[in-house]
């Protein structure tokens, strides 16, 4: 099976992809290491299982808001607000993606005692089982079509290498 990590960063690199995530983002407030860790599990596997996908999310909500955001948050306020630290912007860019690194490497070790266990079989339907399942924690819940661009190339990518 594909890791996580190889599969997203495919995945992010698809035409369309990167600004369909960062719409989410930005519109909707969506955690895209865990949209991507979906699409993942729903490729490899199937359905996200509830009690796993509370757990994966819990988590990633809390590194999330804890240390990527205000990363995030900092570094789009130096773009326009102290363009002269140019410097420490890509640092803090880089302290960025590494944390939303580690936060994918940390959802497949979670899925991983699930993953074994399952005789499931990933499939087109179960990435939108799993995206739209988490687009409906949101209020508004966020419209099957917003997440179009992942839906249409994360089932093209193989789950396996």
């Amino acid at each position: 099976m594909i890791s996580l990590t190889d599969y997203a960063l495919e995945l992010y690199q698809q035409p369309e992809v990167q600004g369909c995530c960062l719409f989410l983002q930005d519109e909707y407030g969506i955690d895209v290491p865990y949209a991507l860790f979906l699409c993942w599990y729903g490729a490899c596997v199937g359905d996200l299982p509830e009690t796993l996908g509370s757990k994966t999310l819990a988590h990633s909500q809390s590194l999330s808001q804890q240390v990527i955001r205000p990363l995030r948050a900092a570094r789009r306020w130096m773009k326009e607000g102290w363009q002269a630290q140019s410097e420490l912007r890509e640092r803090i860019k880089a302290a960025e993606l590494k944390a939303e690194l580690a936060l994918l490497k940390e959802l497949e070790a979670m899925a991983v005692p699930w993953i074994e266990q399952s005789t499931a079989s990933g499939s087109q339907q179960s990435i939108r089982n799993n995206l739209c399942g988490y687009g409906g924690l949101f209020a508004p819940a966020i419209p099957d079509a917003r997440w179009q661009a992942l839906l249409r190339f994360a089932p093209q990518l193989p789950a396996s290498v």
